[in-house]
């Protein structure tokens, strides 16, 4: 079954598209999907958020298309942040915030987009080998869930992966610290560069 043709327009410096997929192989019902693109100077686009609703369903395969870009619209109005966000370059900051917030949105979005595998490929490096923390991450993401308890359970999963994570970050930014300070005065703009990190790398996961 062919689907009816996506809607997509511009809208607050991203690319939003509603489309609309069958409720399942045998359906005539059709789901909403959103997605939120943005383009790169580079000429690449980003895929930032891709949901599947399937809580509505529609006979009319345009209309759950209708409705996938309005979903996509509240998304950048009220769970993204500025398209400028994406456009930086990759940070432990920015790597554990992106972390953060798959782990905490899993059960509502995909979050397997390239952007989190390139914040996973950023900690690889940053913690100067492949380390064990990060492999648990990536094989919490494997996998389709069913049903809502198990998107339960691997959300909560990866909510332990990250803490771990989080922590490794933590250690090695107060290890920087520690060491710069022992010349305070030469070092204190980089110490408080490092300071900054720390606040937003503790920051809690939500609940």
């Amino acid at each position: 079954m062919f689907g009816p043709k996506p809607v997509e327009r511009p809208y607050k410096g991203y690319l939003i598209e509603g489309s609309a997929q069958p409720l399942g192989p045998y359906s005539n019902l059709w789901v909403p999907v959103a997605t939120v693109l943005l383009k790169k100077p580079s000429g690449s686009v980003l895929q930032v958020e891709r949901y599947r609703d399937e809580l509505l369903e529609y006979d009319d395969g345009e209309l759950a298309a209708w409705f996938g870009l309005g979903i996509a619209e509240i998304s950048v109005d009220r769970c993204l942040p500025p398209p400028g966000y994406y456009l930086t370059p990759m940070s432990v900051t920015r790597a554990v915030d992106i972390l953060r917030r798959g782990a905490e949105n899993h059960h509502k979005t995909e979050i397997r987009t390239p952007e989190l595998y390139d914040a996973l490929s950023f900690l690889d490096q940053f913690f100067g080998r492949k380390n064990g923390l990060v492999g648990r991450y990536r094989n919490a993401l494997r996998g389709d869930t069913r049903n809502q308890r198990e998107k339960m359970e691997q959300r909560e999963n990866l909510r332990v992966r990250f803490r771990g994570i989080q922590q490794a970050c933590v250690d090695i930014i107060l290890a920087e610290i520690n060491e710069l300070a022992l010349q305070y005065r030469a070092n204190k703009p980089s110490i408080d560069g490092l300071r900054r990190q720390l606040n937003v790398v503790r920051r809690p996961i939500g609940k």
